[in-house]
């Protein structure tokens, strides 16, 4: 019923689609109605497997929704290469019910569940499209108004839906509820595995008359399947709903409970995700709880065989021995936990997440991992979820010689944290014989969350905000933004909004005026929540020192107070060493990066700021050298000073390679554009530069948040007087970001006596 278009949103500089009534229904109002009643539905739905919706209106005679844009395959076009067989079915399948279980609850019935409205992105996240034909039930059935329901537009007996997929009551034109999406997912799970519609006949009469009256052949005629899928399907099937699944928790619980054969294997997919939070909140804190009493009792036979404490360990990314994309967040949130909680120990020096994620998926072995880190202990561990049981095998390996310290294996059932985490801080202590007081105990034992919903949407932010690219700052953000509205008491959660705020701003991506308001703001929420958390600290510190005018002396306090909290945090004493570079304390800065370093020596985002502080004490070759090194460690290009470091370097060719390899994946993206200008000056193609510097002013527009960019270009260009314009043009507009002033581009103005006034009012030191 509707045409789709990908389009630019210029206002978030990001991809959307737009659903518009074609020509031929636009003077429909039932159409039109049915538009905006899918949008409705949609709408009310925040869920990380339903395509989200952005707006729906209706200008100059459109009527149009913009939703979420996903990059990727319809699940039709994934079962037509070839059945994608259990494990990849189950995969997918849980993520299909856990949206239905969300649609449910909030009173929708999608009535459309089939293959081609269900995309998978390119990491594998199924989402649901297309509530066009949903249902919002009654308050009497649900939850929903009566108001709602009549834009359905929809006759009294109308058949709606995708014949191949509808549940017999959809057929014959009776009432339906959640029940009926559930005979579809039945239907759709059943074409996954095997390849076969399950009632697919020669005509749609054919195919409804086998709905209503015929049994679809038993899988096993077209896989190998374990006896309990076969249940499972069947029971969606039923031809009496009454005999089905009454709710699609109902059936997540039997799909994580599914005992798997011999092609699943010990690794089964499948997780039952139920809307029950605190049981599964006591699953996974029980196990964050259990990994901390694993590496504590592991550093305690150490001490008590006589060898020396350990007094530095990476705890590696665990493997997700389900390889379901589902429970990713519990390989990747138990250990980031373990190092949180033992960063704060004074005496341990603990490898921050960026480093330990880059063997994630690696064959590791201990000795390598000793010495790429130069650790003494390496911790990995193995996590299974099936349902509501847990299985975790951990190994402490001493890096020197790769010998094992210590192992164990844990098969548990739901536990209470909260009963065991005083404990946990005190085994801590006493294992590695420090000495606390009564604050640093309640520290240790303290919960960031109680909330599992919560817990997984910031570990997924996580994943996203180590990239710094525009896509992935707004991907982090909505994360963020969906863990705080499942835990509006989750201060790690705001401080993590609150470095998304920062990175846009700074970039240009959003006005930095917006950036600095909004970032102050998070830090101000999570510190009023947890004035304890070094995260908390550091957002304070980024939203008084990325932006003039700056505040350093303020920011370096948070920073410091930062890293009394937690002396293992990097980010700490990276966030340090950009205030003292912006300060010109060059040499002190540099030992803070080492620092830095030294704690996550394989991120890119230091090794970077590194080759900087060498920049702007004008090594430039060792800057350039240090910059490659980092290359190999993330996305190049992802600030404006790699672009001026090959330019001092007159590493044109190298610099046009990475601007092309760039660009192939990050359309339109202002860094970009500032490196092709400043590629185009040191040609000696100055019109082509001011062109780019037109397309600047247009992505700035009335924010100017291009303003230093579009200064630093034409300071290039050496033209003094519109390189003062632009700076004090985007001073004025509070749209410059980070300013340093030993930038080599600066040059051009540094001996001007403007230059000391206009420091003073950046409030930057001189």
């Amino acid at each position: 019923m509707g045409e789709v278009y990908l389009a630019q949103d210029t206002h978030l500089d990001r991809k959307v689609a737009i659903k518009v009534l074609p020509p031929q229904l636009v003077a429909d109002e039932r159409a039109r109605k049915r538009l905006i009643h899918e949008a409705k539905a949609a709408a009310r739905l925040d869920h990380p497997n339903i395509c989200a919706i952005h707006v729906v209106a209706e200008e100059k005679s459109l009527t149009f929704i913009v939703m979420q844009y996903i990059e990727g395959e319809t699940l039709a076009s994934r079962i037509h290469r070839k059945p994608l067989g259990v494990r990849e079915s189950l995969a997918l399948a849980v993520q299909v019910a856990d949206a239905l279980s969300e649609a449910h609850a909030q009173g929708v019935v999608h009535r459309d569940i089939k293959p081609q409205n269900i995309m998978i992105s390119a990491r594998g996240q199924i989402k649901v499209l297309d509530f066009g034909l949903a249902k919002v039930l009654t308050q009497k059935q649900v939850i929903a108004g009566e108001a709602e329901t009549e834009l359905l537009m929809t006759e009294p007996g109308a058949i709606v839906g995708t014949v191949s997929y509808m549940s017999p009551e959809q057929a014959k034109g009776e009432p339906l509820d959640g029940r009926s999406d559930i005979f579809s997912f039945g239907s759709l799970l059943y074409e996954m595995v095997s390849g076969h519609q399950p009632f697919r006949a020669e005509s749609a009469a054919a195919t409804l008359s086998a709905i209503l009256t015929r049994e679809p052949p038993p899988l096993a005629r077209y896989a190998d399947v374990p006896p309990e899928l076969q249940r499972i399907v069947r029971k969606c099937l039923a031809k009496d709903k009454g005999q089905r699944y009454q709710s699609a928790s109902d059936l997540l619980i039997d799909l994580g409970n599914l005992k798997p054969d011999s092609e699943i294997g010990a690794d089964s997919v499948g997780r039952a995700e139920s809307n029950k939070v605190s049981s599964r909140s006591r699953l996974v804190f029980a196990a964050i709880a259990l990994m901390l009493l694993a590496v504590s009792a592991g550093l305690y036979q150490l001490i008590g065989r006589g060898k020396a404490a350990i007094d530095s360990i990476a705890i590696l990314p665990f493997v997700n021995a389900n390889a379901d994309p589902n429970t990713e967040y519990l390989a990747n949130g138990i250990p980031e936990s373990i190092i949180n909680s033992l960063s704060q120990l004074t005496n341990l020096k603990v490898m921050s997440r960026n480093s330990v994620f880059r063997f994630k998926g690696a064959e590791t072995d201990a000795q390598e991992v000793g010495q790429k880190l130069g650790v003494r202990a390496v911790l990995t561990g193995r996590v299974m979820q099936r349902g509501e049981s847990l299985t975790v095998n951990i190994e402490l390996v001493d890096a020197r010689d790769n010998s094992q310290i210590w192992g164990q294996q844990y098969n548990r059932k739901l536990a209470d944290l909260f009963a065991v985490q005083e404990e946990i801080a005190r085994e801590i202590s006493e294992k590695l014989r420090l000495k606390l007081n009564g604050a640093e105990r309640q520290q240790l034992a303290k919960r960031p969350t109680e909330n599992l919903k919560a817990f997984q949407y910031y570990m997924q932010g996580r994943a996203y905000i180590q990239r710094r690219t525009h896509e992935d700052l707004l991907e982090a953000m909505r994360y963020y933004e969906k863990a705080i509205g499942e835990d509006g008491n989750y201060a790690l959660a705001y401080a993590g909004l609150a470095d998304v705020y920062v990175n846009l701003g700074v970039r240009g991506y959003i006005a930095p005026l917006e950036g600095r308001q909004r970032a102050e703001e998070e830090a101000r929420k999570a510190l009023a929540l947890d004035d304890k958390l070094p995260e908390a600290h550091i957002a304070f510190g980024q939203a008084n020192v990325a932006f003039v005018p700056c505040n350093t002396s303020l920011a370096d306090s948070e920073y410091e107070r930062a890293i009394e909290l937690s002396p293992s945090l990097a980010l700490a004493h990276q966030y340090l060493a950009g205030s003292l570079a912006i300060q010109g304390r060059l040499d002190e800065s540099l030992e803070e990066y080492i620092k830095a370093r030294q704690l996550d020596p394989l991120s890119p985002i230091i090794a970077r700021q590194v080759a900087f502080t060498y920049f702007f004490k004008r090594d430039y070759m060792r800057a350039l050298e240090l910059l490659w090194q980092s290359h190999n460690l993330g996305p190049a290009l992802t600030t404006y000073l790699e672009i001026e470091v090959y330019v001092q370097n007159q590493s044109y060719d190298e610099l046009l390679r990475e601007l092309d390899q760039a660009k192939r994946e990050r359309e339109n993206d202002p860094i970009l554009v500032f490196g092709t200008g400043m590629a185009y000056v040191v040609r000696g193609r100055r019109a082509e530069a001011l062109q780019t510097i037109k397309e600047l002013e247009e992505v700035s527009g009335a924010s100017l948040s291009q303003a230093q960019p579009i200064a630093k270009i034409y300071a290039a260009l050496n033209d003094k007087e519109m390189a003062w314009t632009w700076l004090q043009r985007g001073l004025s507009a509070g749209s410059i970001g980070i300013f340093i002033k030993d930038e080599p581009v600066w040059d051009l103005i540094r001996n001007d006596v403007r230059f000391p006034e206009l420091l003073r009012r950046m409030g930057i030191p001189q």
